[in-house]
């Protein structure tokens, strides 16, 4: 049984040029997806709901409102799901499957964008800072790993 060929390191940065060269050099390593995967779990073991209310008025000319709560995170079973795939992906790249691991984990980082809009909205809206980290790491990912299976490899 043969072993996965290694990881490379993550170049050094000297220069604007170089510096998104090497941000783009990093989705031939696992690193991001498995940093995406590790918050996504997280997310789903051990963030609490974090309500956030919205008042709302029932007619245009009553007094009287309705008090709703909105969750401003995405749900358990949401990050689980996610975190559990982007997990997937990053053990194809490091067992040398780097095309499908960098087009598992752009797709499925462009998806958590599209379902988890809302609470991106909210979290800026908000001033929360776990659906806005989450967010910009999906979006990282799909960038970069996005960009190498459709345009590379």
């Amino acid at each position: 049984m043969s072993s996965p060929p290694p990881v490379p390191a993550v170049p050094n940065v000297q220069s604007n040029k170089s510096l998104f060269k090497a941000l783009y050099e990093t989705s031939k390593t696992p690193y991001p997806a498995i940093l995406a995967s590790s918050t996504y779990l997280a997310q789903s073991l051990f963030a609490e709901p974090q309500p956030i209310k919205q008042v709302q008025s029932t007619k245009l000319w009553s007094s009287s409102s309705v008090t709703k709560f909105v969750m401003a995170n995405p749900s358990k079973i949401n990050n689980f799901l996610f975190g559990s795939v982007m997990g997937a992906a990053s053990f194809m790249i490091i067992d040398g499957d780097l095309e499908n691991g960098s087009g598992l984990a752009g797709i499925w980082s462009a998806l958590y964008l599209i379902v988890n809009r809302k609470y991106l909205a909210m979290g800026l809206k908000h001033l929360r800072v776990q659906p806005v980290f989450a967010n910009s790491l999906a979006l990282f990912n799909a960038v970069i790993y996005g960009r190498r299976y459709l345009f590379d490899l």
